[in-house]
């Protein structure tokens, strides 16, 4: 458990980051600091190891004051996630997975053993391991450094960020990929955004930051979305609150459509589609009957929202959505129609 209490940032010019601030994050679970720019939650989340220390209050992990604590092993028991992965540009990306490992004192043979396990748990295509970060893309610098972050098994993941730098689509695929990685390894979790739509996909807990670094609500997140605490809470998920609640709606029971058969790399569907699927199975193009290539639109991951079901049908070609095994292979589809039905009965069950 981490355990906020009472605390305060001022900086030496006089500005004061965080005011007071006091929550708990439960042991094993994935807590969202969420607000605008220069409203503290990056500060906040930084005390926890020690890269920034509290003007007063205390900062507690595991019920213990770490203000005593040496702040080089006290880190070193901490995975730290930031944007663009901060991976060390002059070496590859096992050995910087491997980095923090080595900086603990195990020997290279052994740290590298354990890299290649985080690098595996992240699902990273092992034939990059030898590569250096400017030769990969932005999702998969963010693998590494997720990836560089739970190869010592740290109980605690502080991300700052993490999927800010990455194009939409990617940043979706590794949401989920955090949310699996979650469900296997019940870390304790400080997530920093300034998306709110990120802070309720991924939260367990939302603590909503306003200006001047005072926290305005602390809740799961169906209550911050549909009880806001006060009118900055409202400003932040106000907009398009009745689209955000669908993501508290299962999706389990919308009928699907069972797949044809792979012939030559593509799926028949209907009269007038097909589904093309790339060499890892992965849904890669809708091809419609002039032959045209679109794309194939997001997927209902297992045990997927309402919000995603409809997503996948606003974003696709066809007249169908996809579901997906949550790494891009498709399992099966859905149509608009039983998409809208479904819709339909959740609103009447509101009523």
């Amino acid at each position: 458990m981490i355990t906020f209490e009472n605390a305060t940032k001022v900086f030496a010019d006089g500005t004061t980051a965080v005011e007071g601030l006091s929550l708990k994050v439960e042991a094993g679970t994935l807590t969202v600091f969420v607000g605008p720019s220069g409203c503290g939650k990056t500060t906040s989340m930084r005390m926890v190891n020690k890269m920034v220390a509290p003007t007063s209050g205390r900062i507690l992990v595991g019920g213990r004051d770490i203000a005593g604590l040496p702040a080089v092993p006290h880190r070193l028991g901490i995975g730290y996630v930031i944007q663009h992965g901060g991976l060390l540009p002059h070496r590859t990306v096992l050995d910087n997975v491997a980095q923090v490992l080595r900086l603990r004192g195990l020997r290279k043979r052994v740290a590298r053993a354990r890299a290649h396990e985080a690098i595996e748990r992240v699902r990273l295509r092992p034939e990059l391991i030898d590569r250096y970060p400017a030769q990969l893309s932005g999702g998969q610098q963010q693998r590494v450094g997720v990836a560089r972050a739970l190869a010592a098994d740290p109980p605690i993941l502080l991300m700052d960020e993490p999927f800010s730098a990455v194009d939409p689509v990617v940043r979706e695929e590794l949401q989920l990929e955090m949310l699996r990685i979650q469900s296997e390894l019940r870390k304790t979790i400080i997530l920093v955004t300034h998306d709110i739509d990120e802070a309720l996909r991924l939260g367990d807990r939302i603590a909503v930051f306003a200006p001047g670094g005072a926290v305005q609500q602390y809740a799961d997140p169906e209550t911050v979305l549909t009880r806001p605490a006060n009118a900055h809470v409202h400003a932040l998920v106000g907009r398009d609150q009745g689209y955000r609640s669908l993501a508290f709606a299962s999706a389990d029971a919308i009928p699907t459509l069972p797949l044809g058969p792979v012939l030559a790399g593509r799926i028949r569907v209907g009269e007038a589609w097909e589904l093309e699927v790339d060499e890892n199975g992965r849904a890669s193009a809708w091809i419609d009957r002039r032959g045209a290539r679109r794309a194939p639109g997001s997927q209902v991951p297992p045990g997927g929202s309402l919000r995603a079901a409809l997503e996948a049908i606003l974003t696709s070609p066809a007249p169908y959505g996809i579901r997906g095994d949550g790494s891009g292979r498709p399992t099966a589809l859905i149509e608009a129609a039983d998409v809208y039905r479904a819709l339909a009965l959740r609103n009447g069950s509101l009523r």
